[in-house]
């Protein structure tokens, strides 16, 4: 598999079938936005974006009138990324795994990150999306454009006044931004 671990797209995928008790190779593919836009909703813009301040630094950022699956465009200005040098990810690539990803471009971030810490100058960007027990979504981000990022909710059928979408916290010391983000949003939720 040293072949396939170069890459950070495609990984290989060991299913067991029960019909011939065989084991069946599958190949995934996570992609990028680009790649997999047709297959999202149309994102809406960010004026449904309220924050809520946790501190100096962080925020939770909260969607309005929000009902089933929805792509939201990140466009608050407390979220956007000017000159990114490089960032580090984990998403899903399998219902149950996740795996990291690393690169310099926003547009690389994958579909179904559930993780980012993005380096901007000498400050760190932490993003978290939201799992909101109470509005019953869930949400991921994934890459958009050179200064934007994506928010796919997936929901109820009711329409939603507030759901909570993403924590974000920025810092010089990535550490005590984890930390600091496991201590606000374990309390919250």
């Amino acid at each position: 598999m040293n072949h396939i671990a170069d890459s950070t797209q495609w990984w290989l995928c060991v299913r067991i079938t029960e019909q011939f008790n065989q084991t069946k190779i599958m190949w995934t593919h996570i992609g990028t936005y680009s790649e997999n836009k047709h297959k999202l909703p149309e994102p809406i813009a960010g004026p449904g974006i309220e924050r809520e301040a946790c501190g100096d630094q962080a925020a939770i950022f909260k969607a309005r009138d929000v009902q089933g699956k929805v792509l939201l465009a990140l466009d608050h200005p407390a979220l956007h990324l000017d000159r990114v040098e490089r960032w580090n990810s984990a998403a899903r690539y399998c219902s149950c795994w996740m795996r990291p990803y690393v690169g310099t471009k926003l547009t690389d971030i994958p579909l179904e990150t559930q993780f980012l810490i993005a380096l901007e100058g000498d400050r760190y960007h932490l993003y978290i999306p939201l799992v909101d027990h109470h509005a019953q979504y869930r949400s991921v981000i994934q890459g958009a454009d050179e200064q934007c990022l994506y928010c796919y909710l997936d929901g109820g059928s009711e329409i939603r006044e507030h759901v909570d979408v993403l924590y974000h916290a920025y810092g010089a010391d990535p550490y005590r931004l984890m930390e600091q983000a496991a201590e606000v949003i374990s309390q919250r939720y």
